[in-house]
């Protein structure tokens, strides 16, 4: 398991740009182009990790999800600062410091999302690229660094 630190690392850049989208700032425009910034999927996965770290019980759960709630609004207000970005990143560490289960289920759910994400299918025209396969209209197949004929 990753501690606190790396992970809330790593959290933060995959959340990072699916913030308005997240903060449900802006309505489905934001949502087209966080889509198209980041991949429909990849925005899916960032919404349920967001929503582990900020659907806590209790009074100090609900203090840290404020606290995250806070430090993201900043990150949407100026998506470059990277003031602001620490500051998330802060937050979110302190909350996977304080609970180590929430830590573990977010480190999978970014792995599974990771995962997910390597094997996008790709259709352009006439080339289908589908991990690190490629083919082509014409049936042929390409595959690293040779060129395998017809499917």
């Amino acid at each position: 398991m990753l501690e606190a630190a790396p992970l809330a690392e790593k959290v933060t850049s995959f959340i990072v740009p699916a913030i308005p989208y997240l903060l449900k700032k802006g309505g489905e425009e934001v949502f087209a182009g966080a889509s198209r910034k980041v991949g429909a999927d990849t925005l899916e996965w960032a919404k349920t990790i967001w929503e582990k770290l900020v659907s806590r019980s209790g009074p100090k759960s609900n203090e840290k999800e404020a606290a995250i709630t806070e430090a993201a609004t900043e990150v949407a207000n100026s998506p470059s600062d990277e003031d602001a970005q620490a500051m998330l990143r802060f937050q979110i560490k302190k909350l996977l410091t304080d609970n180590p289960q929430v830590s573990s289920e977010i480190e999978k759910l970014l792995h599974q999302a990771k995962t997910s994400s390597t094997q996008t299918e790709i259709h352009i025209g006439g080339v289908h690229i589908s991990g690190s396969t490629v083919s082509q209209t014409n049936g042929d197949i390409v595959g690293g660094d040779k060129t395998v004929g017809n499917k």
